[in-house]
């Protein structure tokens, strides 16, 4: 009986080395897993932030280059006008200093 009973612990201990082993390797897979995703989310993410920030960016354009572009006409405008009006230096003056506004404006 004896003899038996150590049979069959020995039995067991085997049993439980073998679910010990497969229990670690499984959680080593699942550890390596859990690392790639980390990376792929990673590498998501920064594409996701240069996208948004090129996204950004051309919105930023979109909104501004239709105020440059009038600006630039507003200020050729004036020039045509300071031309047009010849040796009037008051309206010549008044239209300088409007003229450097948009200068000032455009630069900005």
């Amino acid at each position: 009986m004896r003899l038996y009973q150590e049979v069959r612990e020995l039995s067991q201990i085997t049993e439980d080395n073998r679910q010990l082993y497969w229990f670690k390797k499984k959680q080593t897979k699942q550890n390596k897993h859990a690392k790639e995703l980390e990376e792929s989310l990673g590498i998501l993410r920064h594409s996701m932030k240069m996208q948004h920030a090129q996204n950004r960016e051309e919105m930023d354009y979109m909104t501004v280059f239709p105020k440059l572009k009038t600006d630039k006409c507003m200020l050729k405008e004036t020039q045509r006008n300071i031309i047009s009006r010849g040796s009037n230096s008051r309206s010549m003056l008044k239209l300088l200093i409007k003229a450097r506004g948009l200068r000032s404006s455009l630069a900005s």
